[in-house]
C-alpha cells in the first residue's frame, strides 16, 4: 500500500501518502520457515543427475543455480551480457509485467517487457564459476542456429521467453523425475545459491552483492538458519586461538 500511495503522490492523483508513517513490528515470524526454501543436500543431486538428460533446461537450472539471478533477470539475458573470455556476466534488465486498464479499472492485457532491474543494486556484474561458463558455452554451440539474441529463448521462434512458459518447462521436469511434490519453483534455485554460499561461511556482503540485494540485512535476515552451532563453535575456537597468544 504504501508503494500505491508514493505512486499516486507522484501522478498527482493525490495529495499525501496517508501511510506513510504506519511501521509494521516485526517479531520475526517472517523468517521461521525459510530453512525450507532452498534444496536439500540430496535434491540438489538428483536434480542435478536428473539434468543430464535435459540440454534445453540443464543451463538455465545451472545458471539459476551457480549464480543466484532471479528469474525475471535469466529471462532477460541476452549474448552480449555474457563475456565468455573473461568469464564474466552482467546483469542490466529483466522482465517486467506490463499492465493495461480500461476506464473503468479492469484489466485488458498483461504483458511481459524488457525493463529496469527490481532495484538499482540489482544491475551488477560478476565473474561465473567455471561450470556456468561451461554449461553456457554448450548451450550456445547446441542453440546457435535458433539465431536469438536472448540467451534462453524460446526455442520454437527465438523470442523472449515468458515467465509461465519457463516455469512450465521446469514443472514438467519435477514431475517427469518424481520431484513434483517437493515444493519446487523457479526461486529455489535463487535461495540454494544463497544456502550453499552461506553454508560455506561465505560473506554475507558479498551473497547479498551476487544476489542483488539493496541491503546485506536482507540476505542476513532471509538466511540467518543458515549459520548453525558449527558456525559458532568456529568462531569460538578462533577467539580461543587469539586469546592463547597473549596468555
Amino acid at each position: 500500500m504504501n508503494q500505491f500511495f508514493k505512486y499516486a503522490v507522484s501522478k498527482h492523483l493525490v495529495n499525501a501518502n496517508p501511510i506513510s508513517d504506519v511501521i509494521i513490528p516485526d517479531n520475526g515470524n517472517r523468517y521461521l520457515t525459510n530453512e525450507k526454501l532452498a534444496l536439500s543436500e540430496n535434491l540438489r543431486k538428483k536434480i542435478f543427475s536428473a539434468l543430464e538428460n535435459e540440454p534445453v533446461l540443464k543451463p538455465v537450472i545451472i545458471t539459476f543455480m551457480l549464480t543466484g539471478l532471479r528469474p525475471q533477470e535469466l529471462i532477460a539475458l541476452k549474448w552480449e551480457n555474457i563475456d565468455f573470455k573473461n568469464s564474466i556476466i552482467s546483469v542490466k534488465q529483466a522482465v517486467n509485467c506490463k499492465v493495461e486498464f480500461d476506464d473503468n479499472g479492469n484489466v485488458v492485457e498483461r504483458t511481459e517487457v524488457l525493463g529496469k532491474t527490481k532495484t538499482q543494486k540489482s544491475v551488477r556484474t560478476f565473474i561465473a564459476p567455471k561450470a556456468v561458463m561451461d554449461a553456457l558455452t554448450q548451450w550456445r554451440e547446441y542453440s546457435v542456429h535458433i539465431g536469438s539474441e536472448f540467451v534462453f529463448c524460446n526455442t520454437k521462434n527465438g523470442e523472449m521467453r515468458k515467465y509461465y512458459g519457463l516455469r512450465t518447462a521446469l514443472q514438467r521436469f519435477l514431475k517427469k523425475n518424481g520431484l513434483e511434490n517437493e515444493g519446487i519453483t523457479l526461486y529455489t534455485f535463487r535461495h540454494t545459491f544463497a544456502t550453499m554460499l552461506l553454508e560455506q561461511r561465505e560473506s554475507a556482503k558479498i551473497v547479498a552483492d551476487l544476489m542483488g540485494h539493496t541491503q546485506v540485512s536482507t540476505t542476513l535476515n532471509i538466511y540467518s538458519h543458515v549459520v548453525g552451532n558449527s558456525a559458532y563453535e568456529q568462531t569460538a575456537q578462533t577467539l580461543d586461538g587469539m586469546y592463547a597468544k597473549y596468555s
